[in-house]
C-alpha cells in the first residue's frame, strides 16, 4: 500500500509541474463507502474563476435488497359451495299389508315316485306334495299332524322293492295309517333327509277401499336337499280352490 502511494504522489507532482500555469488543489472526496483506490482531482485556473471540470465521481452504490422468498404457504381463495336444496318428502305410511316373512328352518324331507313329504319342525306337521298324473313339477298339497310317539309307535315290518324304501317313523306311520295315501304316494325313492334350509313365505290377500288388509291364501317356498324350490298356494276357501303346488327352480 506505501508504494502505490508513493507512486500516485510522484504522478500528482509531474501534473503540478507540467501544468500550463494552472493551480491544481487536490481533493479527496469522502464517500459513503471510502474506496482508497479512487481520487477525484478539480482544476481551479489561476485567474479565480471557478471552471468546473468534468468529474466523475464514483460513489458506491447500495444494491437494492434482494426480496426473501416468502416461504409461508399462500392462501388460496376459499370457494364457497352452492347449497343444495334438499327437497322436502313426505313421511312414509306403514302399509297395513304384511310383509313376506324370510328365515332358515329345520326340515326332514323324503322323495317317493309320485311325490315328497315335508317335516316342518317347528310347526310338527307334515306336508305331503302329490304329483299331477300328468305333470310331474305340479300337483297338490296336504297337510297332516305329526303324531308320531316313538315309544309308542313301531315301524310297520314291509318289504319294499329292490332299489326303493319304506318309510320310517312319523313318515312311516302316516304313509301306512292314511287311507289312500301309500297308492298316491308309491313307496320312497330316497332315505329320509334332516338339513336346515331356506323357507319364505309370501301373504295374499288385498287393501280394501279403506286402506284395511284383508287376508287371503298366500303362498309357502321352500329348498330341498338338492337345492330344488317348491312353491305351495293356499287354498282358497271362497271359491273351494285345493291347495296347488309347483316346482319354480
Amino acid at each position: 500500500m506505501t508504494r502505490k502511494l508513493l507512486g500516485m504522489t510522484a504522478l500528482v507532482a509531474g501534473l503540478l509541474i507540467s501544468g500550463c500555469n494552472s493551480q491544481l488543489v487536490l481533493e479527496r472526496v469522502v464517500t459513503a463507502t471510502p474506496n482508497p483506490n479512487i481520487v477525484v482531482i478539480t482544476v481551479t485556473p489561476a485567474d479565480g474563476a471557478t471552471a468546473e471540470a468534468n468529474t466523475t465521481t464514483t460513489t458506491a452504490v447500495a444494491a437494492a435488497p434482494t426480496a426473501t422468498p416468502s416461504t409461508e404457504p399462500s392462501v388460496a381463495a376459499t370457494v364457497q359451495p352452492t347449497p343444495t336444496t334438499i327437497p322436502i318428502q313426505s313421511t312414509p305410511t306403514l302399509s297395513p299389508f304384511p310383509t313376506e316373512t324370510k328365515q332358515t328352518i329345520y326340515i326332514a324331507q323324503q322323495s317317493f315316485e309320485k311325490g315328497i313329504i315335508f317335516w316342518i319342525q317347528a310347526r310338527k306337521i307334515m306336508w305331503v306334495l302329490i304329483q299331477d298324473p300328468s305333470n310331474p313339477n305340479v300337483g297338490q298339497w296336504f297337510i297332516y299332524q305329526d303324531t308320531f310317539d316313538e315309544t309308542v309307535d313301531k315301524d310297520a315290518e314291509l318289504a319294499p322293492p329292490s332299489g326303493l324304501y319304506a318309510p320310517r317313523r312319523g313318515f312311516g306311520k302316516l304313509w301306512t295309517q292314511t287311507p289312500g295315501l301309500r297308492d298316491a304316494l308309491g313307496w320312497a325313492t330316497t332315505p329320509e333327509f334332516g338339513l336346515n334350509t331356506e323357507y319364505k313365505y309370501q301373504p295374499g290377500g288385498y287393501l280394501d277401499p279403506n286402506n284395511q288388509y284383508v287376508p287371503g291364501p298366500g303362498t309357502h317356498f321352500i329348498t330341498t336337499l338338492g337345492r330344488e324350490v317348491y312353491a305351495l298356494s293356499e287354498p282358497d276357501p271362497t271359491n273351494n280352490k285345493l291347495a296347488t303346488w309347483q316346482r319354480v327352480s
